[in-house]
């Protein structure tokens, strides 16, 4: 069986336009699963009857790794040999994609975990291959002119440091521990994080050598520039502070401490949220070198139900 795993929070118009396109065929071992981390979002209310549709409704945003987390332990729980298509709100399948999904992972019995190339609307490639430098912290998404044409064309799929969660498919049958997405990480590099962790466990990623999928970026993050900046600086340097070399972790405290004074005249959103998730990430550290192992995160307009996002995102 396949289930499409996505997380609402605040965009219901975007998981309709999800769940038409991953069940508009007659395969009946399609299902979905849509973690709800906004309770106040009445636009789910009519995907409720639907019979391929799951709904389990979080008491408060739990960010994406969290959410899919419980989705992940339902699916275990209800299908524990299923294939788990973890896909973004604003993303959407192209022709044949389910298919092509379905020979990667037959190609190999071994694969466990499964990701796909990605392009954005304008149909550029925005997720290739995820390249993970523990060195210098570098996590790039898109290969250098040189690697791409090295590439062969012997088999469906290539290997990938990381994945994007944009679109991330995990064989929970071939996974010799439960996949959980890392809960400290709130928003953002909980995907790489997860795929070095699996790596290391005897699962290494692959991607789709076939773009499968096209992504709206940041449809719904973008509405809050100052909390995903936030987060996703804290993201970065909690996931070096785990993977990496103590050197690549320095250099990014440093990037992350200096590059923002270059915002400051065009761009004060993306330097206050830069730094503050920088801030996040010190004090987190100052509460592990006292032993205080909870777990946190700052108050934002994700994280803050006083602070969120215009729920006139559902519309769009």
């Amino acid at each position: 069986m396949l289930l499409i795993l996505t997380v609402n929070y605040n965009c219901s118009r975007l998981i309709e336009g999800l769940a038409v396109n991953t069940l508009s065929t007659d395969d009946p071992d399609i299902r979905m699963i849509i973690v709800d981390n906004s309770p106040n979002d009445a636009g789910l209310k009519q995907l409720y009857c639907h019979p391929n549709i799951t709904i389990l409704s979080a008491s408060s945003n739990l960010g994406f790794g969290a959410g899919c987390n419980l989705g992940l332990a339902y699916a275990e729980e209800k299908h524990p040999a299923s294939i788990v298509w973890l896909l973004n709100p604003d993303a959407r399948l192209l022709p044949g994609a389910k298919e092509k999904v379905r020979r990667a992972l037959s190609e190999n019995n071994a694969y466990g975990v499964l990701g796909t190339r990605i392009q954005d609307l304008e149909g550029q490639i925005w997720f290739d291959r995820g390249r993970f430098d523990p060195w210098f912290g570098r996590l790039l998404h898109r290969p250098a002119p040189s690697a791409a044409a090295a590439c062969t064309e012997t088999t469906l799929s290539e290997p990938s440091d990381w994945l994007s969660g944009c679109s991330l498919v995990l064989h929970l049958q071939r996974l010799i521990e439960p996949a959980r997405f890392d809960p400290q990480i709130f928003l953002d590099y909980e995907d790489a994080e997860l795929c070095l962790r699996l790596r290391q466990q005897g699962h290494p990623a692959r991607v789709t050598k076939d773009i499968l999928v096209e992504h709206a970026i940041s449809s719904v993050t973008g509405r809050a520039p100052l909390a995903k900046y936030r987060h996703a600086t804290f993201s970065k340097l909690y996931v070096l502070d785990k993977h990496a070399t103590p050197l690549a972790l320095l250099l990014n405290l440093i990037y992350f401490c200096l590059r923002p004074i270059t915002y400051l005249h065009y761009d004060g959103t993306q330097a206050r949220g830069r730094w503050a998730g920088l801030i996040d990430y010190l004090n987190w550290r100052w509460r592990q070198i006292k032993g205080d192992r909870r777990l946190i995160h700052p108050r934002t307009s994700f994280t803050d139900p006083s602070r969120g996002i215009a729920s006139a995102g559902k519309s769009q």
